[in-house]
């Protein structure tokens, strides 16, 4: 299956591991071949605070897994060089930037596609990137990280959540 039809239904699949950005031990993933793992997503709204994913293993071994920031290292060297304070719930995937500001990155890294890398050669600052759109259309403006190779979808998580 693609990243794309995962709909709420348990996918199986070596390949939609991969083109997840996620928080899985790699050593758990070792002697799993794809007719043994299953992914079951849980909740709808990639938004939410409780949107996740949990992997199953062949021996039945189930972990919950967040959402991460595929590009971690060049998010976190952008808020430090700009002085933005954040904190980043590793069980959630929730970064919190002071001001009660709220995002949670998408599982989707999407390669970029030729009109992406005129977006980033024109717009990057740092090495990185921003578009911003309402993405989930929830009505809130989201932010979409792109690097020279790739791009995922931040997303805004509502106030309420």
């Amino acid at each position: 299956p693609t990243p794309e039809s995962l709909d709420g239904t348990t996918q199986t699949g070596s390949r939609a591991i991969t083109d997840f950005s996620q928080m899985v031990p790699v050593d758990a993933l070792a002697d799993q071949t794809e007719d043994k793992v299953s992914l079951t997503v849980q909740g709808e709204d990639p938004a939410a605070v409780d949107y996740g994913m949990t992997i199953t293993l062949k021996d039945q071994t189930t972990q919950e897994i967040a959402p991460a920031v595929y590009a971690l290292s060049t998010l976190t060297r952008y808020l430090v060089n700009y002085k933005v304070n954040f904190m980043i719930n590793r069980n959630t995937g929730v970064i919190t930037i002071m001001g009660g500001y709220r995002f949670k990155p998408d599982f989707r890294v999407t390669s970029l596609d030729n009109t992406d890398r005129t977006f980033w050669s024109s717009q990057n600052d740092r090495g990185v990137a921003w578009r911003i759109a309402d993405f989930n259309g929830d009505g809130l403006d989201d932010l979409e990280l792109i690097t020279l190779t790739a791009r995922q979808v931040i997303y805004t998580v509502p106030m309420t959540d």
